[in-house]
């Protein structure tokens, strides 16, 4: 392997590598949606609790603002 081929395997991929995160916010507590797999190949769309902070660190202190609220 190349050099240069050795310092892009460490860098993420452009996008990101994983689907877009949704969050919303029900009163004071935020939730991340995500879609919990199924034993028959379906999926089904789950509300987990979220750690406000968590968030600011994950996206900066401005996304909060950008979350739906409820």
């Amino acid at each position: 392997m190349s050099a240069i081929e050795q310092q892009d395997s460490h860098r993420p991929p452009s996008d990101g590598g994983m689907a877009k995160e949704e969050f919303i916010r029900v009163g004071t507590t935020l939730y991340k949606l995500v879609n919990q797999p199924r034993l028959n190949g379906g999926f089904v769309k789950k509300r987990i609790a979220w750690n406000n902070e968590t968030l600011r660190q994950d996206y900066g202190k401005d996304y909060i603002g950008s979350v739906p609220k409820y």
